[in-house]
């Protein structure tokens, strides 16, 4: 979605659900040393990791568990080298 002169990615989920937005403007510098972001990875975060490298980014920490309660998570460097995190209950 356009605004103004930039751009904005909106996530919407189910009711109860935590939706977002993503939103790139002139002057916002991606960054290692910016904001974390975690995104849910869906059931298994393999599937996902898979694709990262394919895509440019570069895996940074593999599916890693949090605790069996929690789940996993596994971190990344996307294209632009912001790192990104992302968490899976399996």
């Amino acid at each position: 979605m356009n605004v103004d002169n930039d751009q904005m990615f909106i996530s919407t989920a189910g009711e109860g659900m935590v939706s977002g937005a993503l939103f790139e403007s002139e002057g916002f510098i991606p960054s290692k040393d910016g904001v974390r972001l975690y995104f849910d990875g869906d059931l298994d975060l393999g599937m996902f990791l898979n694709g990262i490298e394919f895509a440019g980014g570069k895996v940074l920490k593999p599916k890693t568990v949090i605790t069996k309660e929690i789940g996993y998570c596994a971190d990344f460097m996307d294209t632009e080298g912001n790192i990104v995190s992302i968490h899976s209950r399996e």
